[in-house]
């Protein structure tokens, strides 16, 4: 049953690369996957880079998305809301379901330290429709 969990989570960090391939200016770092006590839930962590300039296209997570900022600044955009820049040593939060994506607008790379708490059997990320 263990490999189960951990074919679904090596799938879901996949599934969320291919959504962000045509991305290049961003580098996703995998650091671990873990199965919470909350039955059917997972927290994914990563690192990621975003090159100067660098987009995120707006997409949603079947659950929440915790950052930080490790290093630079980034332009947070989430529908609905004023868009926030936020830099080194902030975090934010997006909850389940709403759409954003970024944007960094500086001249230095933004490095985030990303953790993911979603369902287990679902994509990380899924596109969001225009």
């Amino acid at each position: 049953m263990k490999n189960k969990s951990v074919f679904f989570s090596i799938l879901s960090l996949l599934m969320t690369t291919s959504v962000f391939a045509q991305a290049p200016e961003i580098k996703r770092t995998p650091l671990q996957t873990v199965q919470l006590s909350t039955p059917g839930k997972v927290a994914i962590q990563m690192i990621v880079e975003v090159a100067p300039g660098g987009t995120i296209p707006r997409h949603t997570h079947p659950g929440e998305e915790i950052a930080y900022i490790m290093n630079g600044e980034l332009v947070l955009l989430v529908d609905g809301k004023e868009s926030k820049v936020v830099k080194t040593g902030e975090s934010f939060s997006v909850p389940e379901g709403s759409i954003h994506g970024g944007k960094n607008a500086s001249a230095a790379a933004a490095t985030l330290l990303v953790t993911y708490v979603v369902d287990k059997d679902k994509p990380v990320a899924t596109p969001a429709k225009n």
